[in-house]
């Protein structure tokens, strides 16, 4: 009775695990292919862009039957299974603030991201979104700020910039104020850029 009761609570679990990747894993896709149409540099064209959004509906309609079907009761049963179990971690202080610690730990990386490369990334990107920007080596694309200085004159300072590794702004050691690396050479992405249906005499 006992091996009987144990191999219950394996499949349980093993469900829920299924269930949860499963539910994961769509929820993911819908997001990463959301975020490659609007949050990313990559375009595409009208029929391409219906065909995605199609896809995305398709996914998390998938993700909304996987969820009432099959998550749903997994969770249910791995609950009344493991009751004992989860009352036990809910009493347990360190078991709190190791979770609190993972969930601070996360946000904190997603805010680093976001703040740290996608925002910066997007300023530039945004600059023309119709035009192909080619990256050449020890070249980088920028943008440019105009500063007023305290005896009144006006300084013109790269804001951001993009372009292979190695060309992104750095900080010297003792100084303030972001530069490009010795031997980089900055095009100002205001006055350049591609546009595909010029280049291919479409217009």
């Amino acid at each position: 009775m006992k091996n009987k009761h144990v191999k219950r609570k394996k499949e349980v679990i093993r469900s829920y695990v299924w269930a949860t990747i499963c539910l994961g894993t769509l929820l993911c896709a819908a997001l990463g292919i959301m975020y490659c149409m609007l949050g990313s540099d990559m375009q595409f064209s009208p029929v391409t862009g219906g065909l995605l959004w199609l896809v995305i509906v398709i996914i998390l309609l998938t993700a909304i039957f996987v969820w009432k079907s099959w998550y749903r009761n997994a969770y249910k049963k791995c609950t009344e299974e493991y009751e004992k179990e989860i009352e036990m971690l809910k009493s347990n202080r360190a078991f709190t603030v190791y979770l609190l610690f993972l969930i601070i730990l996360g946000i904190g990386f997603g805010f680093g991201w976001f703040f740290g490369h996608h925002r910066p990334t997007q300023e530039i990107l945004n600059a023309e979104p119709t035009k192909i920007y080619p990256l050449y080596p020890n070249t980088t694309y920028v943008k440019y700020r105009e500063v007023e200085l305290l005896d009144g004159t006006v300084r013109r300072l790269i804001s951001s910039s993009r372009g292979t590794r190695g060309t992104n702004l750095i900080i010297p050691p003792g100084g303030s104020i972001p530069v490009l690396p010795e031997g980089v050479t900055a095009i100002d992405i205001d006055n350049a850029g591609i546009s595909p249906y010029e280049f291919l005499n479409l217009k």
